[in-house]
């Protein structure tokens, strides 16, 4: 086969690749924010706004369902959330976030760009249900990005 054969043959190829795995990529996020609304309509009685979209997302799950899970949502702060966030930082608050954050496995940590950044401005709540999990959302005043921590 001649280069100009070849080329066309790759050059087909990576086109029908990215037809099939852009879709999958877009499909994945779009599951990701349901499962993540599903559980916070079951488990905390509210859902995201409909522009947000699940970009990060971590688990650290034990058999027994305990552990903490962290999301980082696009678009998630929006007025229609119905959460009244603090925007007095609070050195417990921070505390107990980078102690959960701890229990990750450092083989698989969380990628830094999620991680807190207490020094800038952020505004938070925490929130508990009855069998003793615990919510913490935050989210930096400049950005729309939403952290959720959730420890079971």
């Amino acid at each position: 086969m001649n280069k100009k054969k070849i080329f066309g043959l790759a050059l087909l190829a990576l086109i029908g690749a990215s037809f099939i795995a852009v879709p999958a990529c877009v499909r994945n996020a779009f599951v990701k924010t349901n499962e993540l609304n599903d559980k916070l309509e079951r488990e905390w009685n509210f859902v995201l706004p409909d522009s947000a979209r699940v970009i990060y997302d971590i688990h650290n799950r034990g058999w027994m369902g305990d552990g903490v899970e962290l999301f980082a949502v696009e678009n998630g702060i929006q007025d229609e959330l119905p959460i009244e966030f603090s925007d007095v930082p609070d050195d417990g608050f921070e505390e107990e976030v980078d102690m959960r954050i701890s229990m990750f496995n450092a083989d698989d940590p969380v990628d830094e760009q999620y991680l807190p950044d207490w020094e800038r401005d952020y505004c938070w709540k925490l929130l508990n249900d009855e069998r003793d999990n615990t919510m913490y959302l935050w989210h930096y005043s400049d950005e729309t990005l939403l952290h959720i921590l959730i420890n079971y």
